[in-house]
């Protein structure tokens, strides 16, 4: 029975050390494929594609000719509809080929159920929303008082890079960002930001300068609302004490984002 015992809490032991941990950066992708001009060996670096599923597809385009839209890839017989959702944002029927891999420090994945509310402490926030960036199909809205660029490898310009990852993918991303009438540095930290996410062809607003929007909220794909004390920080995102809230309902994220254009 001991010996049992002493064997169950070695697992324990070290299933809490895994947890503890850290974790390597991911990998993820950006940009797209032309599934028309693309090898067998291009479409293999898709999710869940492989080589087969890559012969597969190039077979039914010498066929039938090229594709115009993502549903004629099921012709494949290989390919099913979890297969398609998982390409979709990394296709495209016509221009070059620009996929690549990229890494993004998602050291969680997030798993939440309509209606739950997940607290967020201080630099939990940070993973959150690299995965949520990450994962957005459609859009992401983001209004913050400040988001300061800071150094290439800090935790804000990462999750610029994440932004511009997911304008890239095709999805909708637009920000707005304070702009103070007494506040100096402040307006140049979100000018520096502000010129970054424009070059990449994000959509970039100021507030007026006689109005302070201290709103610091994000909304992606019109479901997953993130608003609490969080700024867009080094400070805020690594070492502050802030608390956030995520939130996995649709119909607040509506209200939210109706509020945001309001403001815009």
């Amino acid at each position: 029975m001991r010996a049992r015992a002493g064997r169950i809490l070695a697992a324990v032991v070290i299933a809490i050390l895994i947890c503890l941990s850290p974790r390597p950066a991911a990998a993820a992708l950006s940009g797209r494929i032309n599934v028309n001009t693309a090898t067998a060996k291009e479409l293999a670096r898709l999710p869940f594609i492989g080589p087969d599923r890559a012969r597969d597809i190039v077979s039914l385009r010498r066929r039938h000719g090229p594709f115009t839209r993502p549903e004629d890839l099921l012709a494949a017989g290989s390919i099913g509809p979890l297969t398609l959702a998982a390409i979709r944002p990394y296709i495209r029927f016509r221009g070059k080929s620009n996929l690549k891999k990229t890494t993004l420090e998602a050291t969680r994945t997030i798993i939440t159920r309509p209606g739950q509310v997940m607290l967020l402490a201080d630099k939990e926030l940070f993973p959150v929303l690299i995965s949520l960036s990450g994962r957005a199909q459609r859009s992401i809205h983001c209004v913050m008082y400040l988001f300061k660029l800071g150094s290439k490898k800090g935790r804000a310009a990462r999750l610029v890079r994440a932004l511009i990852a997911a304008r890239r993918r095709g999805v909708e991303v637009r920000v707005m960002l304070e702009r103070s009438d007494y506040n100096d540095k402040l307006n140049k930290e979100n000018r520096r930001t502000a010129a970054r996410l424009k070059r990449a062809g994000i959509e970039v607003n100021f507030d007026s300068p006689r109005t302070t929007t201290h709103v610091k909220a994000m909304v992606f794909d019109h479901r997953y609302t993130v608003i609490g004390s969080h700024n867009l920080t080094g400070a805020a995102l690594g070492h502050n004490h802030e608390l956030s809230l995520l939130i996995d309902d649709r119909e607040l994220a509506s209200q939210v984002e109706d509020y945001l254009r309001l403001i815009e």
